[in-house]
């Protein structure tokens, strides 16, 4: 099922836009700079430079959506747009703890077969959260895979913070190539600070290589990034 198919446009809309009723809504956009765009450790950009726009949509009754438009190379020297879009559901659970619940879209313009939908379920706190999500088919190979990622952060002096991401993407069967994909574990760790209306951040990921990933730039190795972005 492609990003195309009216019943995951129909979703995705129902999603961002209903139940808003009186409640006051509020939207952002910004665009971020990329040394390198990585994905779940691994490079969409080839380990090249990309540049991304975002939407994001929020409403007091606790819908929440959004979208993201950067590139994806799959074929060495060609990249193409790739939009990712999500849109659910969160409410607090009590005054330091809050629960979420969606889906989302990712779409290659490169090649539409790629493109996959994912389900997911979070909690969070003020410094961290934990998410997992389910895809019938990751980026359309016919493989059924289960990410569980834990991301936090902690304050330093003044506008600086230290944060982490570990993720782990599982197989669970269905692989078009015969067998079940091995698990695969993914971490990045750095700084970032908010100065002067950006956020900053300079990270160090880790990620092996995965036959999950189509991408032209799949290979084992540990790369260190940098990345500002800014929201209006």
């Amino acid at each position: 099922m492609t990003f195309e198919s009216p019943a995951l446009r129909c979703i995705l809309i129902a999603a961002l836009l209903g139940a808003t009723g009186s409640a006051r809504a509020q939207w952002a956009w910004g665009v971020s700079l990329l040394s390198d765009d990585r994905f779940r450790g691994v490079s969409l950009s080839a380990g090249q430079p990309d540049l991304r726009l975002s939407l994001a949509y929020e409403n007091l009754a606790g819908w929440f959506g959004g979208a993201a438009l950067s590139t994806a190379e799959f074929d060495a020297g060609r990249r193409d747009a790739a939009l990712f879009s999500y849109a659910g559901y969160a409410q607090r659970a009590s005054a330091t703890l809050s629960w979420e619940l969606g889906g989302s879209i990712a779409h290659f313009a490169a090649d539409p077969s790629y493109d996959y939908l994912e389900v997911f379920a979070g909690v969070a706190a003020e410094q961290w959260n934990l998410r997992v999500f389910g895809s019938p088919s990751y980026f359309g190979g016919g493989v059924r895979t289960l990410y569980v990622e834990a991301n936090g952060h902690v304050p330093l002096a003044g506008a600086w913070r230290l944060f982490g991401h570990a993720g782990q993407l599982s197989g669970l069967g269905g692989d078009r190539r015969g067998g079940t994909p091995r698990s695969r574990f993914d971490a990045s760790v750095g700084v970032g600070a908010d100065l002067r209306g950006w956020s900053w951040q300079l990270a160090w990921v880790c990620a092996p290589q995965s036959t999950l990933y189509p991408v032209a730039d799949n290979e084992h190795r540990n790369s260190v990034t940098i990345s500002a972005s800014h929201y209006f």
